[in-house]
């Protein structure tokens, strides 16, 4: 009789993982989420791009797709725009870095501000992996050769015992 239990166990463990992986490759083939590094939200991206304008920006990240159970809010001024990205698991941030430099382009940063995690790692890492892939699209769709950069953000590790 245990070996049954155990049996039934693993073999839902593995369809489950199964499935999963299933699902992972059918929403990267159709360009919905990209292959990461498992703590891709401890780097930011900025994105150098020519921007026509903060309302080009806004148009284009009010088109483009967001997650279910993802809200956004804008703040603009004529110089600078802020998109924050509010889920219940987390929270991200894209903002103007520098407009409209030497060269005509605009420099903006995309940031996971905070997530909750679980046993195996992000609680809504698709979601993450997917608003990140949206954003990174748009800013190809604006300007074709935009230039992407990753780097190290440092932020405080909150735990809790309970």
């Amino acid at each position: 009789m245990e070996w049954i239990i155990i049996l039934a166990g693993i073999s839902f463990w593995v369809i489950l993982i199964i499935v999963k992986r299933n699902s992972f490759k059918k929403q990267e083939a159709e360009g919905i989420l990209v292959d990461r590094p498992t703590r891709f939200a401890e780097s930011g991206e900025e994105f150098t791009a020519k921007v026509g304008s903060v309302d080009e920006l806004d148009k284009a990240i009010s088109g483009m797709l967001i997650p279910k159970g993802v809200s956004v809010q804008a703040a603009k001024n004529n110089e600078s725009i802020r998109f924050d990205f509010i889920s219940t698991y987390f929270a991200a941030v894209l903002y103007s870095k520098e407009t409209n430099n030497d060269q005509g382009k605009s420099i903006y940063r995309f940031e996971f501000l905070k997530w909750k995690e679980g046993d195996f790692g992000y609680m809504s890492g698709d979601k993450m992996n997917a608003l990140l892939t949206s954003v990174e699209k748009t800013f190809m769709s604006i300007d074709p050769e935009t230039r992407s950069t990753f780097y190290k953000m440092d932020f405080k590790i909150k735990t809790s015992l309970f």
